[in-house]
């Protein structure tokens, strides 16, 4: 085993860590763009109106007549509103300010489905960062791999790449399967190289 000095200035290990930060400068554009362009009041309003022309469906209004309190943003909800099984709110005695305001205009659908696209890629760069960060991190403080790891982590990062503009336009849940199956493999692959060998002198 390398001395820890010799260890972090070789240069697979550098290479390694470029990695993670390529992947983490991916996902905080992705954070950015999340935030700064949508998820807005009229995202969300959109989304309840979806849900309301649902409700009033005639093969689903059975399925709508329990109510649950909700003061969520995310979910329609705000202060003294209650909202059915299918999403909708309804509006209490209390929230006769709230009606009072004015709301803002439904945003086009065609942004709303971009938006939960980019929520869902969001969401997969966020795990797949930790995931690496974890076993990277665990295999630098075992001092064990370091060409081998290299490989894995820009395999890693390739993949993320590309599951990211999968998931971003493409939605079907056996390529979820899939992209779980691929990265959960390779983080698994670093864990078995940083026992198999490192912690030891």
């Amino acid at each position: 085993m390398l001395p820890i000095q010799d260890y972090l200035i070789d240069w697979h290990v550098r290479v390694t860590w470029i990695a993670f930060m390529t992947l983490w400068v991916l996902w905080g554009l992705a954070w950015f763009v999340r935030n700064a362009f949508g998820g807005d009041a009229s995202t969300h309003l959109h989304n309840i109106q979806s849900a309301s022309q649902i409700a009033h469906d005639p093969n689903v209004a059975a399925a709508t007549n329990t109510t649950a309190t909700t003061t969520d943003p995310e979910l329609g909800g705000v202060g003294g509103t209650t909202t059915t099984a299918a999403g909708v709110p309804q509006t209490t005695t209390t929230n006769a300010a709230y009606n009072n305001k004015h709301h803002p205009l439904p945003a086009p659908a065609w942004s709303v489905n971009i938006f939960n696209r980019l929520n869902r890629a969001h969401d997969m760069l966020r795990d797949l960062v930790l995931m690496l960060l974890s076993v990277l991190t665990l295999n630098t403080f075992a001092r064990a791999s370091t060409r081998a790891v290299m490989i894995i982590a820009w395999i890693f990062v390739a993949f993320a790449v590309v599951y990211f503009i999968v998931e971003a336009s493409y939605e079907h849940r056996y390529l979820r399967l899939v992209y779980s199956l691929t990265f959960y493999g390779l983080g698994l692959a670093v864990v078995g190289l940083a026992y198999a060998q490192g912690f030891y002198r």
